[in-house]
């Protein structure tokens, strides 16, 4: 009984062997490039997520400075206009950093707790 390969010349079983090798490199080349493109996916938005929380905290801790100046400011004032004024001011502080806060939240809920005892000072 013979097989097709005992026919063909040593040439055409070395070159498809060869081909056999490079089709099973370029398959496993293609398995670890999706393999990596997923594991990197992941692990960009994991870097992502923190980066937009810290982002965010970084800013309502902008805005937390905001109101200690306002503060200070609203010491100062003598008329209840500009009083009123420096109050109007703090709450849209308040509002901004609420804001943050819940964006960092969202971002990052692991730390749900910390700025929950944040927002209820």
């Amino acid at each position: 009984m013979t097989t097709g390969l005992n026919n063909l010349p040593l040439i055409s079983k070395l070159l498809l062997a060869l081909g056999l090798m490079v089709l099973v490199g370029l398959g496993g080349g293609y398995h670890a490039v999706t393999r990596m493109a997923a594991t990197d996916a992941l692990y960009s938005r994991l870097l992502h997520q923190n980066a937009r929380a810290a982002l965010h905290l970084a800013r309502a801790n902008i805005a937390l400075i905001d109101d200690g100046r306002v503060l200070n400011r609203m010491v100062t004032e003598t008329t209840p206009s500009a009083i009123r004024g420096s109050m109007g001011e703090l709450a849209a502080i308040h509002a901004r950093v609420a804001e943050m806060l819940a964006i960092a939240e969202a971002a990052m809920p692991s730390i749900a707790a910390e700025l929950r005892d944040i927002t209820n000072d």
